[in-house]
């Protein structure tokens, strides 16, 4: 699926919502079927190419192809590609809202990228994503769980996304 038939595929499910249902932002990984979690997917692998060919001005700013196994840095590019868009292809795209991305958006990801893969972001930048990225935050967080909520294994990444809903 291209970037274009990936934006129509987005712009149709907000824009021809019938009265009655609930909007369903396109960056929620949680309100996505798995047709268009793929698409999503898709969208973030091609803006994350064109991101680090265009706005990596420094190995700190890279981000790799593991972002779907970096759950707060997959919830972000979903969000931020549609930053993006609006500031660029959306019909209320103007220089106010591009300036606001130029100024605001865009820097706040660039400067939050390193955080965002824990321990080893320089393996994660050489295509070797380590499991143990974030062992000891994972470590602390199961031992203060009451009860597990990851009975059901280990999920692709992807998938455990779905699955965060911040109680919503």
């Amino acid at each position: 699926m291209n970037n274009d038939s990936q934006v129509a595929l987005f712009d149709h499910l907000n824009d021809n919502l019938a009265k009655n249902e609930q909007r369903r932002p396109p960056w929620t990984w949680s309100l996505r079927t798995q047709h268009e979690r793929d698409a999503l997917a898709g969208m973030i692998a091609e803006f994350v190419a064109c991101f680090n060919t265009v706005y990596a001005s420094d190995v700190e700013e890279l981000i790799p192809p593991c972002w779907p196994h970096h759950p707060a840095l997959a919830t972000e590019l979903a969000v931020h590609i549609w930053l993006w868009y609006e500031a660029h292809h959306d019909s209320g795209a103007g220089t106010g809202v591009s300036g606001d991305y130029y100024l605001r958006h865009l820097p706040g990801l660039r400067s939050r990228i390193a955080a965002t893969l824990g321990r080893s972001p320089s393996e994660c930048r050489q295509g070797q994503h380590p499991d143990s990225w974030r062992t000891d935050v994972d470590a602390l967080i199961h031992q203060n769980e009451p009860t597990s909520r990851h009975a059901d294994g280990p999920a692709p990444a992807i998938e455990r996304l779905t699955r965060i809903g911040f109680g919503f």
